[in-house]
Order: C-alpha cells, then sequence, then structure tokens
C-alpha cells in the first residue's frame, strides 16, 4: 500500500511539473503575440554587407559608394528590387508565435547549425545587426526561424523565396539593356531614328516593328554567366541618345545563345527567343505595307 502511494505521489509530482511547464510555455506564448514584436531589429539604411547561405552554396552582396555588387560573382551588380524586397521582408518578422524554447528542437525544426535549411548575416561594417537560422516550413506561407545565441523558434508568415545563395539568382538581369537608342547597325542594315521615325536607306519601314526590335535591345534581359569561350558568329553595334557606344557580339553553340557586350567582359547566356529576333533581323520583313504609315514619314 505504501509502495502504491509513494508511486502515485511521484506520478502526481510529474504531472504538476508537466502542467507547469505547458502552462509556462503557453503563457509566454501568449505574452509573445500580444507583443506583436519585431524579430529583428535593424535600420535597412544601415545594412552595407549580407551573406547568405544554403547547404554548400553561399553568397555575399557588399554595398560600396552607394552601389550593391556580388564580389564573388564576376563583381556583378545587384537586382535593387530582389534585394530591397528581402530586406524588407526580414525587417518585418514578428516574433508572434512561438513554438519551442529548448535547444533540443533545433535540429527537429531545422534551426541548428548543422541542420539549418539557411543562414542570413546583416552587417553594418564590421558590426553584426542579425543573424538568422531559418528552418523548414510548417504550412505554406510559414518558416520556423531563430535568432543566433537564443533558443526560441517562432513561425513566422514568410515563404523565404528571396533567400538565395548563389550569385547567378542576384545579379542585375538588365545590366546589358542598352537604355533609349538613335541608331543600330546590323550587319546588313542600318535602322536611325530621325525626329521620332526609325529609318533605313529609302525604305519604307513598319514603325511598330522596329520599335519591338529596338526594344529587344534597349531592355535587353540575360539570365545567366556563361563560362563557354566562343567565337562570336553576329555582331551589332549600336548608339544610344546621349551619343554612346554598344557593340554586342553573339555566339551560338548548339541550344546555348550567349551575348558579350564589349564594355562589359562577362560573357552571358541569352534566352533563345531573344536571340533568335536579333540575329534573324531581315530588311524585307520589316518594310511597312501600310500606305498611311508611309505616307506619314513621307
Amino acid at each position: 500500500m505504501k509502495q502504491l502511494r509513494k508511486k502515485l505521489s511521484i506520478l502526481l509530482v510529474c504531472q504538476l511539473v508537466l502542467a507547469a511547464g505547458l502552462w509556462g510555455m503557453a503563457h509566454h506564448r501568449q505574452a509573445t503575440q500580444g507583443r506583436a514584436e519585431p524579430l529583428l531589429t535593424f535600420e535597412k539604411s544601415k545594412v552595407d554587407r549580407l551573406t547568405v547561405k544554403r547547404g554548400e552554396d553561399q553568397t555575399e552582396l557588399v554595398k560600396s559608394e552607394g552601389n550593391w555588387t556580388l564580389p564573388g560573382f564576376h563583381d556583378l551588380p545587384v537586382e535593387k528590387a530582389k534585394l530591397d524586397e528581402l530586406l524588407t521582408d526580414l525587417g518585418e518578422l514578428k516574433a508572434t508565435e512561438l513554438v519551442a524554447t529548448t535547444e533540443s528542437s533545433h535540429q527537429r525544426l531545422e534551426v541548428a547549425p548543422d541542420k539549418a535549411v539557411a543562414e542570413v548575416h546583416l552587417y553594418a561594417g564590421d558590426e553584426e545587426l542579425a543573424h538568422l537560422w531559418v528552418g523548414k516550413s510548417p504550412s505554406f506561407g510559414k518558416q520556423y526561424v531563430r535568432l543566433d545565441g537564443k533558443n526560441d523558434v517562432f513561425a513566422v508568415r514568410w515563404s523565404g523565396s528571396a533567400l538565395q545563395a548563389r550569385g547567378s539568382a542576384w545579379f542585375d538581369r538588365g545590366l546589358l539593356a542598352s537604355g533609349k537608342l538613335k541608331e543600330i547597325k546590323f550587319p546588313d542594315m542600318i535602322l536611325t531614328l530621325e525626329n521620332g521615325i526609325w529609318k533605313s536607306d529609302q525604305l519604307k519601314l513598319d514603325q511598330k516593328r522596329v520599335k519591338e526590335l529596338v526594344s529587344l535591345l534597349e531592355n535587353l534581359q540575360v539570365f545567366d554567366v556563361s563560362d563557354e569561350d566562343i567565337e562570336p558568329d553576329f555582331t551589332l553595334s549600336a548608339t544610344t541618345e546621349n551619343g554612346e557606344q554598344r557593340t554586342y557580339h553573339f555566339s551560338q553553340k548548339g541550344g546555348e545563345h550567349t551575348v558579350l557586350r564589349e564594355d562589359h567582359g562577362v560573357r552571358f547566356k541569352l534566352p533563345q527567343s531573344i536571340a533568335e529576333k536579333l540575329r534573324g533581323v531581315d530588311a524585307q520583313a520589316l518594310v511597312s505595307t501600310d500606305e498611311e504609315e508611309q505616307k506619314a514619314e513621307e
């Protein structure tokens, strides 16, 4: 009988300890949710260096003289909109949904240093502004996250889609865009802008088609760096409205199209649809059959 009472007493104590622990965690969670405090406290304007790591991939973004570049990826310029999106997302994370408070939970939620899905550092000079471990996603539009040095793990509303650790995901894909043009020299024809009308020798051009063609260069988009050293088989040059010269060398190997702009020095992969339109320029295909348009040009 005494043994039974002793066991029941021990069981009761365990239940009380467990209940107290659960109450404490629930109270902590409720208090945290009521405050809706920012998870990270940093001034966006002060950030001048950022690193992102995912698995074996890691990239660094650095701000110098007001411009963001990728030192480890040909020193290419960063796509500002994408960087702004990430910094805004990080600044808006809220420490509202506490899901764990112990170190033992870090492996399971994948926010431990050797298990994390991603790791983010923000710096201002040599000062670390934030260090965040990003874990797995408990549901659509949510991520588990943990501040470095803390045991608390939160589920935050964030897809984490902007967290990319390869330079190819961060560089400005429009870096070869020419801007507004006034002349383009193709191998077999020259297009010149005069008083808002594109002309070529004595041909009467379809202005809509020509403008669509010109727009490809003015807003040229590439999608990755090419390591292939290929001799160009097609070259065109252009003059901007400010008088700057742009010379583009195009290459093709197998199904891959690449472009190199002389003033840049890095070869990029080009979407096939754009490459074929620029390479396949046919003067006769640009000739207008619209009598009213021809009269307007005259």
